[in-house]
């Protein structure tokens, strides 16, 4: 799939370049900070060489200062005032603003995205294409559990969220399959204080029922945010025609810690973690009239380990996720047990990723980097009761400043993936960013992506061969 976008006329203050930060060692556009995976104590900087932690990246609302740094567009930083890629964020303040529990409702306040929700959950469809083709990140990361293709947004709760980047269009040549549609990245929340905690309690009229609390702690070179949230929300229904419910009943535990440790100035390890337990019960009406009893849980694990050196005009980053779901479904029809059905999926995902980037000659800034995973899937309806599935995958890209005045720059790039079920696939993108006058910025972008289909699509039975 090929993917055009051209974005044009923004507002001055984001336009504006500060010339302090104009120099030869760091010229404008320059990304010199750290991966996606990680934070850093400020997401400000007086200058591209103070920018510490790409995962403190973020695309600000017009009105945000040009010195905010965003990741997501390129996998490597920049300032948004000098970003070649456009890239929206939701920031923590308008998380707060919203009022929005979880990761799906706070999308859903956004204009141009849709999200589409089912009983398996809530998926975000960007470009008018289906959530499948959407790729959804944590912290960099991918994220596993796909149920009918679909990561379940509402698994996400808003008090875990520092803010959302947003890029459309193809994006497969720096993720891989997927990015068709766009990338939607989750960026978790850091430690901010030497020491504090936080409780909340929250009820709604519609009987929704909230309590989270968080600690945190640093030291000078160690710091953690351990946080854990409550949540409930009894079920709805506005067809009182049917026996089935609109909404289903909901109940939700969270748990997340985040530990971020610096043994010297060039060097930082992290390790983050979650757990999440999710149980829905609702009332399903099939087309031919018969009523199913619904039980649905879904209980989730993360880990994220990740490693991270800073040098001159260099920078060097690594890092292992592991995450394993179980997704459980129980249907019960009334007055029968013809469509009685109980079905237990696991899924796992093993992923390491190690990026090198490098400024040459003062206006390239050159990306290479490396991606592996196992795929494995365990179900009663795959015919060997698991699936395995490996990837491999390598990309290089070259973002190369040609004028400062009047701003131009071109982003380069590609991917060669491997998949054991598919064989070779290869992911190109161009895009560029011209500023002919202050106040107006011209971008453009033409890559192309691709999905490849998940193991229930690959594996599992279907017992009605016409679906």
């Amino acid at each position: 799939l090929l993917s055009l976008i051209i974005v044009g006329l923004q507002s001055p203050m984001a336009a504006m370049a500060d010339p302090t930060l104009k120099s030869e060692a760091s010229p404008k556009g320059a990304a010199t900070s750290d991966p996606p995976a990680e934070r850093a104590d400020e997401s400000k900087t007086d200058s591209p060489k103070s920018v510490t932690d790409p995962a403190e990246a973020t695309t600000a609302s017009p009105a945000a200062d040009e010195d905010t740094v965003v990741v997501t567009g390129t996998r490597t930083p920049g300032r948004y005032a000098d970003v070649p890629i456009a890239t929206e964020v939701i920031e923590r303040e308008e998380i707060e603003r919203s009022g929005a529990r979880t990761a799906g409702d706070l999308l859903e306040t956004q204009g141009g995205l849709l999200i589409n929700r089912t009983f398996r959950g809530a998926g975000v469809s960007l470009q008018g294409l289906d959530p499948r083709q959407t790729l959804i990140l944590v912290d960099g990361e991918r994220v596993t559990g796909r149920i009918e293709g679909v990561v379940d947004l509402d698994r996400i709760r808003s008090e875990h969220i520092e803010r959302i980047e947003i890029v459309r269009g193809a994006g497969s040549a720096v993720y891989g399959a997927d990015a068709i549609g766009g990338v939607v990245n989750i960026i978790t929340r850091k430690t901010q204080k030497t020491f504090g905690a936080t409780a909340s309690v929250a009820y709604g009229d519609d009987e929704a029922k909230d309590l989270s609390g968080t600690v945190q702690a640093a030291s000078q070179t160690v710091r953690t945010r351990v946080s854990a949230g409550w949540h409930t929300l009894e079920a709805y229904d506005l067809d009182p025609t049917d026996a089935a419910t609109t909404g289903s009943q909901v109940r939700d535990l969270q748990m997340a810690q985040r530990t971020d440790w610096d043994p010297s100035k060039r060097l930082r390890v992290s390790l983050t973690g979650d757990y999440a337990l999710r149980d829905r019960v609702g009332i399903d009406v099939t087309a031919a009239g018969a009523v199913l009893d619904r039980t649905q849980q879904t209980e989730s694990h993360n880990w994220i380990a990740g490693l991270r050196w800073r040098g001159q005009a260099k920078r060097a980053v690594a890092s292992f996720h592991y995450t394993h779901l179980v997704d459980q479904l129980l249907l019960d029809q009334r007055g029968s047990d013809a469509l009685d059905r109980y079905e237990r999926t696991g899924l796992s995902l093993m992923n390491g990723n190690a990026q090198m980037d490098v400024t040459a000659f003062g206006w390239h800034h050159l990306s290479v980097g490396v991606d592996g995973a196992v795929e494995t899937a365990r179900s009663p309806r795959i015919s060997m009761g698991e699936a395995e599935r490996f990837r491999g995958a390598v990309y290089v890209q070259d973002q190369w400043t040609l004028d400062d005045a009047p701003y131009l720059v071109v982003v380069a790039g590609g991917r060669l993936d491997t998949d054991s079920d598919f064989g070779l696939v290869i992911t190109p993108r161009l895009a560029a960013r011209f500023d002919p006058w202050e106040g107006l910025v011209l971008r453009a972008s033409v890559g192309s992506g691709y999905r490849a289909p998940d193991f229930k699509e690959l594996y599992l039975r279907f017992e009605n061969e016409a679906v």
